[in-house]
């Protein structure tokens, strides 16, 4: 039977789920239970890699952080308005993000956004991958549905669970 693998909160650390990744088997199936994204400053390469390798996802509080706000930075960059960073996602890690979309550069400690097309056109794509993302996904196996709700904080949930498989 192929090892499932629940892989969570890597927030844009990229080399450390490399690192992870060498330990596990090589067929071993991996599902990312959300944020994936902000923190970190790999937050672009992350999800190049797991679209990449189609693994399952579960979209967590940043991704919707990064649907919600990330439109609002598309649309006002393609219309040269002002760019503030006053929103949730910027306060959540999104700084990060926006870097390893190469739309935002920093000098000393001022931040200024940058109309990087190549940046733009990623960036919107991943948006629409992250639309797609279900809020959960069905596990058939007691014991890994155990372990997802333990990780996503349910306990009252999980008490019930272990009630009814055990």
């Amino acid at each position: 039977m192929q090892k499932h693998y629940i892989i969570g909160d890597i927030h844009g650390e990229y080399q450390t789920l490399l690192a992870l990744l060498a330990k596990l088997p090589k067929d071993a199936k991996l599902i990312f239970v959300g944020d994936l994204i902000d923190r970190g400053l790999h937050s672009r390469e992350i999800i190049e890699y797991i679209r990449a390798n189609k693994h399952q996802v579960v979209r967590g509080n940043h991704e919707q952080f990064m649907i919600e706000d990330g439109q609002k930075l598309i649309d006002n960059l393609l219309a040269d308005k002002e760019v503030t960073m006053t929103n949730t996602w910027v306060f959540a890690g999104g700084i990060e993000t926006i870097l390893s979309y190469d739309l935002l550069e920093k000098h000393e400690d001022i931040y200024k956004f940058v109309k990087n097309m190549d940046g733009i056109a990623q960036l919107q794509d991943d948006i629409e991958w992250m639309k797609s993302l279900p809020l959960y996904i069905k596990m058939d196996d007691p014991l890994l549905m155990l372990l997802f709700l333990i990780y996503m904080g349910i306990p009252m949930l999980v008490l019930w669970l272990l009630e009814k498989t055990l």
